[in-house]
């Protein structure tokens, strides 16, 4: 039994025709190297959690993309989650 995929896709969404993937793997890479060094300010800033969650991508609603976890002034200038917080939480989206 095959499943479709488009039955699972939002409205929006348009499925890539698997043709063109040989044509989409510099985007590939491009994405995954943005994506680690998105990744790279909660490794070097945030708590580390034990499900490493403090590395993941999530989606922004307001900068529509994906976007690592907030980073406040007081974690960039080591004070951690009680230092006294910039206005500005760096952010880097992907």
């Amino acid at each position: 039994m095959r499943v479709s995929m488009t039955a699972r896709l939002s409205p929006s969404w348009v499925p890539v025709d698997p043709s063109r993937g040989p044509g989409l793997a510099y985007a590939s890479r491009q994405f995954h190297h943005a994506a680690q060094l998105a990744t790279a300010l909660g490794i070097s800033y945030l708590p580390a959690a034990a499900d490493d969650s403090h590395t993941n991508l999530g989606w922004d609603a307001d900068l529509e993309g994906l976007a690592s976890r907030a980073v406040t002034g007081g974690e960039l200038a080591g004070e951690g989650e009680s230092g006294a917080a910039s206005r500005h939480r760096p952010r880097i989206r992907v």
